[in-house]
């Protein structure tokens, strides 16, 4: 699983034939929206763990997943809960009593640390969608994400 991050454009559009893990840069592209970075997810192993702990693959569990997530990462002593709440493709995410604040912090909005992007890769997985982050903020009590779905695989071929 990979993360797109297009430098140049908000406004950027997917070439998923272009995007690999063993690719860094994507330069060649008909449209300059398309270029960008992809970097290896750093939540991959968390979302495995979330998997096992509920015993079930989240592919089209949608909102399920929010247990799970929330007891591994207090088994693991990183976050106390993590809430998500949708509402028209709009997702907000809430994590509550994260442990680790060198670890997840302001850079999350560029590059999602493990804890951040675990649970984004579980969205994904769950909806069968392309989740983009519109932001993070951060509270002494908890960080909340604002993201949104942007279309299946089939939306972006």
């Amino acid at each position: 699983m990979v993360v797109f991050l297009s430098p140049l454009h908000d406004n950027f559009s997917l070439d998923l034939g272009k995007i690999e893990e063993n690719i860094f840069f994507v330069a060649d592209v008909s449209r300059e929206g398309e270029m960008g970075l992809v970097f290896t997810s750093l939540g991959t192993s968390l979302l495995k763990l979330y998997e096992e702990y509920a015993e079930m693959d989240f592919t089209n569990a949608e909102l399920q997943i929010a247990e799970s997530i929330s007891s591994v990462l207090r088994s693991l002593g990183l976050a106390k809960s993590v809430d998500i709440e949708e509402k028209d493709g709009e997702l907000e995410i809430y994590i509550k009593g994260v442990r680790v604040r060198e670890l997840c912090s302001e850079n999350c909005s560029r590059i999602a640390c493990p804890i951040c992007s675990s649970i984004l890769l579980s969205l994904t997985k769950a909806y069968q969608q392309l989740i983009a982050t519109d932001s993070f903020s951060f509270d002494n009590n908890f960080i909340k994400i604002t993201a949104k779905k942007i279309g299946g695989v089939s939306d972006w071929m």
